[in-house]
């Protein structure tokens, strides 16, 4: 994976970014996801992608990756969570066949898998970068975002360190970009 990324990225890194949060996005879903949503979400991911790609959404607007200041709230309704809350420089966000996200419960920050085309999701428009052009990054905003109980990625309550294993290994895909770019200088 790094000896990939580091290639990736010497020769273009926006394609290395792209593929190290779809990396780290299908990490969580392999850890963490039920039987079920493996089946139907990472298998065909991982066999039929056809330009697809996958998201990790911590971040908010006036938190930043902050856990503790998330506002994104999933209230239990039945069988289901309904999302609701803002999300911040989501690489791949537009075109994600899901994302990773993390919001409020009652029992704390949770994990979900959210399809890419589940009724609720607002795409913003593409930030305006200074580099990294080639690498979608957008807002995403659930309004009544309704997603199964089934899709929760670890326990209810337990998203901090379900983001957090994440993140510790997204950094050795970072330092491998690191590599790559200054290879490429």
């Amino acid at each position: 994976y790094v000896l990939a990324i580091e290639a990736l990225a010497e020769a273009d890194a926006s394609v290395a970014v792209t593929c190290a949060v779809c990396n780290l996005a299908c990490g969580i879903v392999e850890d963490y996801g039920s039987d079920e949503v493996k089946e139907a979400y990472l298998k065909p991911f991982l066999t039929k992608n056809q330009g697809q790609a996958a998201s990790f959404c911590l971040s908010e607007p006036q938190a930043g990756t902050d856990a503790g200041a998330l506002r994104c709230s999933a209230v239990r309704e039945g069988d289901s969570f309904v999302l609701n809350g803002s999300k911040q420089w989501i690489t791949n966000g537009a075109h994600a066949a899901f994302h990773v996200v993390f919001a409020k419960t009652e029992a704390g920050v949770t994990g979900f898998l959210v399809p890419g085309d589940a009724d609720g999701i607002n795409v913003g428009p593409a930030e305006k970068k200074m580099g990294l052009k080639g690498s979608n990054t957008v807002a995403l905003h659930f309004e009544n975002c309704r997603i199964p109980v089934s899709h929760l990625l670890g326990e209810d309550g337990r998203g901090y360190a379900v983001a957090l294993s994440a993140l510790g290994k997204g950094r050795i895909g970072i330092a491998a970009q690191s590599l790559g770019l200054g290879e490429a200088a």
